[in-house]
């Protein structure tokens, strides 16, 4: 095995998650890449603009509210204790930041990887789905 690919809400660490994957990267010597997750579709808000002296209504993200600050500086708070996660169990590691949609792009990423550990309650939505969650139904059909 060369590459074990770790799901990652990226605004919620699961460190249960991040000690199996490194424990199987160790056990294999293989490289764990952590997958930090962003749902931008969750945090889109309409927006006035204009174009041509029209106006029109566009989703986009604010990026200039404190709460886009506070979600942004706690995904930075995560990945940095992945690395120190990752380098205490003196294991290889590489971070690959996805933003969009979860579940196409970890299906992406999950074409060039071995092995993916997900927590099977991983979710993007706010409502109880079940066990294993909707997303990670998901992601079992399409890898």
């Amino acid at each position: 095995m060369l590459k074990i690919l770790l799901a990652i809400d990226a605004i919620s660490l699961d460190t249960v998650a991040l000690d199996f994957a490194a424990f199987l990267g160790r056990l294999t010597k293989s490289k764990l890449t952590g997958v930090f997750l962003e749902n931008l579709e969750a945090s889109e808000r309409p927006i006035l603009k204009r174009m041509h002296g029209q106006a029109y209504i566009d989703w986009e993200v604010d990026e200039n509210t404190d709460g886009h600050r506070a979600k942004l500086d706690l995904i930075d708070k995560n990945i940095s204790l992945f690395k120190e996660g990752c380098i205490s169990r003196e294991i290889g590691f590489s971070v690959h930041r996805d933003r969009g949609v979860p579940a196409r792009e970890l299906l992406t990423e999950s074409r060039f990887a071995d092995l993916v550990v997900i927590d099977a309650d991983t979710s993007f939505n706010k409502r109880y789905e079940g066990h294993p969650s909707e997303f990670v139904r998901d992601i079992l059909k399409g890898a």
